[in-house]
């Protein structure tokens, strides 16, 4: 076993996405759990895949504006505007744990 794939969304400690790795432990019985719950953050990027695609989108945004010179679109601006919004959560919440999530736990 080389790890578990597992790609958690941010709207309760049980959401998951149902993957292979993920019927490991439901055959076993066993519930699985995570404390990164971000119902706000939920609306925007689902789930842990779409969130790292949204900051690479934001990623490439930038560095296709930085090179070409150029002020952003309104679609670009937008999704600049979301990846901020996205890198500065991501950046508070490393470890991971939210006070929604740990809330919901317990």
């Amino acid at each position: 076993l080389d790890g578990l794939l597992l790609n958690c969304g941010f709207t309760s400690c049980f959401d998951f996405e149902l993957t292979a790795d993920i019927g490991l432990f439901d055959c076993l019985g066993l519930d699985l759990y995570h404390v990164w719950v971000a119902p706000d953050i939920a609306a925007v990027a689902a789930t842990w895949n779409v969130l790292s695609e949204k900051l690479a989108v934001c990623a490439e945004v930038r560095e296709q504006l930085e090179r070409e010179q150029r002020p952003p679109t309104d679609a670009e601006d937008e999704q600049l505007t979301t990846g901020l919004l996205l890198e500065q959560w991501h950046e508070a919440t490393c470890a991971q744990a939210t006070p929604d999530g740990l809330e919901e736990l317990s």
